[in-house]
């Protein structure tokens, strides 16, 4: 198949993705990891303290009956959706960048998933076989091969070429023929004007569109020829035929600025075309990059129905460790693992089973150990509805050959009842002694639910002689607990697991709230259970249920541990939201509604948050219908930035996994959770395809920005609240007309926003030849206000950076000489957000009177460390 990444322009880059059939195939291949990412967090000096010896807790409820659960518990389940009986959907569902459809029937082909074979035999073009492709590439065009199976009858290739770019409506010349160049596994095919890009990967070809200059400023369309037997078809572009399909992926638009526009790949008129929207292009800050941030393979796509997938990291191997659950029969559920490379590669020979004896395995969480180098999986073991099910875990070494303890029980016969809703924390320091903590949900009866707690050694033994009960107050039904990925990085003194659940109340709308406690890292609880949910006031519209929690890793912001907490907001009309939550001292500091933040629609619907932390940022996994009620859900990650005074969005969202069905259940980890330094997620998510056929799971890799992002706001085109234009409206990403440029002078940036390796520059330009004074603020103002000819929106603790001469109508701060903006901005080490706006003088008697000075439009910047 051909791996799907979003798309972008690269000053001016197009990329679009094409999708091949996917065959589950064992890997025999090696997998590197790139240094950056096996870099691993400073330890703390000296020796970490005796962990506290854990006290005896008595569980002093009588024991419920555990024959059975209990009608009203099976309701209970039922609301909860906590475990894996699946919620129905119409039609398969696929993940990003593997095609379905395929018969039964297929055989899997012999060439490693993990392994790419590139040829040049002589016949002018380029060879590549993959796990389930071929592809030939030459000056005329690129022919992609699916594998659908040894049993078709021949090959059905899809030809690709490139018909045409335009800009602002005018042609670009093209080259024919192109001249085509090879490094590797990474083809250029120089078309001229335009330089397509083709990255040969095991599990498919990456497919780019660069154009070298942008001459003018307009709606980008990329045409791109197609011949092929195969049909068009599907809600997409899909070319299929009874023996299964390729699938033309979808694009996206990403500026420097970090602006990003998801784009439709339309059939049009026999070839498939993609716009960039004038406007788009028009308010884009160059360079234009290609986005480096997503990837995806495949963890399990084939006949078994496959779910509940998780992930963790460990740094001293640099691996992820994926585990889901697979249905062998109706009570039969088994789990199984296997280990992925930074990258998201498959490491050869790695995947084993957690468990596939004739037991029911369900709902597996891993997380992992660096100083033991190694993950546990734990799961709910048992039947549904026998009301007896219990906790159970099994370590793995993350080096190979793999290397596993025996299963071992971890919810201990010190308590009764149902327990299930698993879910695992490791720890990421190299000083022991280390362990993990498991939570889950003890059903003790029909209206009393608790959330306990054990810690694992990684001898795949218990810690202390009793459960720890976390929340085991009576008559409440607490459940779906949520662990932090790991306990956080040193000093011991601030490691603490961050749990949180939702209580459920009674009633017909089973009103809900979110509570959290704190585990420090040797078995005490340092903060019990707490109430920590808030709603937004005053709507009018409240909540009547939050639920579904996920919980983050501590964050290394201002000196303390906040950590965060995203749930569901559900609403009387029964339409889902995602917040996220900032938790300091289990007290909240700051809410942000993701639907707010991100949804071009309020009433779509946002479900199954997931989430955690870099230490400095946040990331949040979700899923989300395009309309409210819909069964069709997609998996979106999105990206908050953490400082002193609270959240900030830091990034749009992107969408990494969609089909005409569902996609869900995200799960995501960050390197630092494992040990590791850098701004790297692992997530995983499943599609549902129930009833009609079986489910798969999928993953990708999340870079987060390298640096931090900068956004143009407060233009004089009346888009920003507050007043207009004294002298009349401007233009977008423009300030006020000035007595020159009628659409206003701007502020833009270049450079790398990073406190740690600050080339940030603001361009001033459109001005008169005057002096111009660029400033730092604090605080975004709410509304502008008018000042002089122009618009101030820049407040707080505002920071002269520097005054400059205009020369042929522009500037810049800073030039040679002059301090970098955040030391002359003072801009803390850990980063943070700051405003920036440019004062220029703008004496002209007859535009205007009497004001003689103007503004630019502002400009956002997320500062990273």
């Amino acid at each position: 198949m051909l791996r799907s990444r979003t798309c972008s322009i690269a000053s001016s880059a197009l990329m679009a993705v094409v999708a091949g059939i996917a065959v589950p195939v064992p890997a025999h291949g090696a997998a590197s990891v790139p240094s950056s990412v096996q870099g691993e967090q400073p330890t703390q000096a000296g020796a970490k303290p005796a962990p506290q010896p854990l006290p005896h807790m008595l569980d002093s409820k009588s024991f419920a009956p555990t024959t059975a659960t209990p009608p009203a518990a099976v309701a209970r389940d039922a609301r909860r959706s906590g475990s894996t009986e699946r919620r129905p959907v119409s039609t398969r569902g696929e993940p990003i960048g593997v095609g379905g459809g395929a018969t039964s029937s297929m055989t899997s082909p012999s060439v490693p998933a993990d392994q790419v074979f590139v040829d040049e035999p002589g016949d002018g073009a380029v060879w590549a076989h993959g796990g389930t492709y071929k592809a030939r590439v030459d000056a005329r065009g690129f022919s992609y091969i699916p594998f659908f199976g040894s049993h078709a009858p021949r090959n059905f290739p899809v030809a690709f070429s490139l018909a045409s770019v335009t800009a602002a409506g005018d042609p670009l010349a093209l080259r024919s023929p192109a001249i085509v160049t090879r490094q590797g596994a990474a083809l250029r095919v120089d078309h001229g004007g335009v330089v397509e890009r083709l990255d040969l990967r095991p599990d498919g070809v990456e497919q780019s569109f660069e154009l070298a200059a942008l001459p003018e400023r307009g709606a980008i369309v990329v045409r791109v020829g197609v011949e092929t037997e195969l049909e068009p078809t599907g809600t997409g572009i899909e070319f299929a035929n009874e023996y299964g399909r390729v699938r033309y992926g979808r694009a996206t638009a990403i500026d420097a600025a970090g602006a990003r526009l998801d784009l439709e790949s339309a059939w049009v008129d026999g070839a498939i075309e993609i716009r960039v929207p004038a406007e788009f292009v028009q308010r884009a800050h160059l360079p234009l990059v290609v986005d480096p941030l997503v990837t995806t393979f495949a963890v399990e796509v084939g006949a078994f129905d496959s779910l509940a997938p998780d992930i963790a990291f460990e740094a001293g191997q640099g691996r992820y460790l994926v585990c889901w659950e697979r249905v062998y029969s109706a009570t039969d559920h088994d789990v199984w693992a296997q280990e992925h490379d930074a990258s998201g590669n498959l490491v050869a020979s790695s995947i084993d089973t957690i468990d596939f004896t004739g037991n029911y395995w369900a709902a597996p969480r891993v997380a992992s150990n660096r100083l033991a180098t190694q993950f546990l999986v734990v799961a709910a073991v048992g039947l549904p509805a026998s009301g007896t099910r219990s906790v159970w875990g099994r370590e793995r070494e993350s080096e190979l050959p793999v290397s596993q303890s025996v299963q071992f029980l971890i919810s201990t016969s010190d308590t009764s009842g149902d327990r299930l809703e698993p879910d695992v924390g490791g720890d990421p320091v190299l000083v022991g002694p280390t362990y993990y903590c498991v939570v889950w949900t003890r059903v003790f009866s029909a209206i009393d639910d608790d959330v306990h707690a054990r810690l694992v050694q990684t001898n795949a033994t218990l810690l202390g002689s009793s459960t720890i009960l976390i929340d085991n107050s009576g008559a409440t039904l607490d459940c779906r607990p949520a662990i932090s990925k790991s306990d956080g990085p040193a000093p011991s003194i601030l490691q603490d697991w961050n749990i949180a659940w939702d209580r459920q109340g009674p009633g017909p709308f089973f009103q809900s709230s979110i509570h959290a406690a704190q585990v420090h890292w040797d078995g005490v609880i340092t903060s019990p259970s707490t109430l920590v949910n808030v709603v937004f006031p005053g709507s009018g519209f409240e909540p009547y249920a939050l639920m579904r929690p996920s919980v983050s890793s501590g964050l290394d912001v201002a000196g303390t541990r906040r950590f965060g907490i995203a749930y569901e907001e559900w609403y009387p009309v029964a339409e889902p939201d995602v917040v996220l939550l900032l938790v300091d001292a289990m007290a909240p500091v700051a809410l942000i509604p993701v639907t707010g933040e991100d949804s071009p629609d309020v009433f779509s619907d946002q479900l199954e948050p997931s989430i955690d932390t870099d230490g400095t940022q946040i990331l949040i996994a979700y899923s989300e219908s395009p309309t409210h009620g819909s069964a069709n859900f997609d998996v979106y990650v999105t990206h908050y930035g953490v400082d002193a005074s609270g959240l900030f969005h830091t990034e749009p969202r992107t969408r990494v996994a969609w089909s005409a069905t569902r996609e869900g259940r995200a799960r995501l980890t960050s390197v630092r959770s494992g040990g590791g330094s850098g701004r790297a997620f692992g997530f995983v998510w499943e599609s549902l395809a129930l009833p009609s056929g079986p489910g798969d799971v999928a993953g990708g890799i999340y870079d987060a920005p390298q640096q931090g992002a900068t956004l143009p706001y407060c233009s004089g085109d009346g888009s920003y609240p507050g007043s207009p234009c004294p002298c009349g409206p401007g233009v977008p990403n423009a300030g006020c007309p000035n007595s020159l440029f009628a659409g206003g002078a701007t502020l833009s940036t270049t450079g790398t926003a990073s406190v740690g390796a600050d080339t940030l520059v603001l361009h001033g330009a459109s001005m008169p030849n005057s002096t111009a004074l660029y400033f730092q603020g604090t605080q975004l103002a709410p509304a502008a206000f008018a000042i002089d000819d122009g618009l101030g929106c820049v407040v707080g603790s505002i920071v002269r950076l520097g005054t400059k001469n205009n020369s042929a109508n522009a500037s810049r701060y800073p030039e040679a000489g002059n301090p970098s903006i955040s030391v002359r901005g003072v801009v803390p080490a850990s980063g943070g957000v700051r405003f920036y706006q440019c004062f220029y003088r703008n004496a002209a008697a007859v535009f205007c009177p009497p004001a003689t000075s103007n503004r630019t439009n502002g400009v956002y910047v997320w500062w990273s460390p």
